[in-house]
């Protein structure tokens, strides 16, 4: 059967079982309800007034276009042919457990889309050269301030004495670390000088010049670490 275009009916035509079997009948085979067999299927043309059914693809895949087909089109998974830029992403939700992988398992969940994102910055963090590895902002009592990155903690251990403590470690202590320190220039003259120092952390200590003392920062103290993360 093919699409017959309707009949033009005359005045007074005798309608015959012919007739009506090609401009009724075989017609309405044609159209989608009469072509769907099962839940999702979906109606592509294969040619002028010709369609077909087009099976609905498996959990997670996607529909595309392939001239290929008869139809045109397909159900695929998505890097089968899709124009996507860079590796795909499996992450889950805990930021650290980021890893490259050959298929976007968890892609395509919208809950993983925070994790995603978290993940990508914390990698560039992490594998950019020349980029902080670790930095950190704290008050006098040794809570951290505004946002951070690599520091799991900063230990308080008296006056002017601080330790940074880091999630990911360094494969080294011979890293570059750096910190700088707010004060009240009428009333002291800190400087922060850099103590014990580990794979796991860098311990500073800000001291007073003019009162030969630790001190402790007016409202904050900082400290950048670079180096490559085990």
């Amino acid at each position: 059967m093919a699409w017959t275009t309707p009949r033009t009916w005359t005045t007074a035509e005798v309608v015959t079982k012919s007739i009506m079997d090609t401009h009724v009948r075989d017609n309405l085979n044609e159209t989608a309800p009469a072509k769907a067999a099962a839940k999702g299927d979906t109606f592509a043309a294969t040619a002028a007034n010709a369609i077909e059914a087009v099976t609905v693809g498996s959990n997670n895949t996607v529909y595309m276009a392939d001239s290929a087909q008869s139809s045109g089109v397909k159900w695929a998974d998505l890097e089968d042919g899709a124009n996507l830029d860079g590796d795909h992403l499996d992450i889950d939700f805990t930021p650290s457990n980021y890893t490259p992988d050959a298929t976007p398992s968890e892609a395509a969940d919208v809950d993983d889309l925070a994790a995603h994102l978290k993940g990508i910055d914390d990698q560039f963090a992490t594998n950019t050269l020349g980029a902080a590895k670790a930095y950190g902002v704290t008050n006098s009592s040794g809570t951290l301030l505004d946002s951070s990155h690599n520091i799991s903690s900063v230990t308080d251990n008296g006056t002017g004495d601080f330790t940074f403590n880091y999630s990911v470690t360094f494969d080294d202590i011979q890293k570059a670390a750096i910190a700088s320190v707010s004060h009240n220039v009428l009333t002291n003259d800190p400087i922060v000088v850099m103590g014990a120092e580990a794979t796991t952390s860098n311990r500073i200590t800000i001291w007073d010049v003019g009162a030969q003392a630790n001190l402790d920062p007016s409202a904050w103290c900082a400290l950048a670490a670079f180096g490559t993360l085990t």
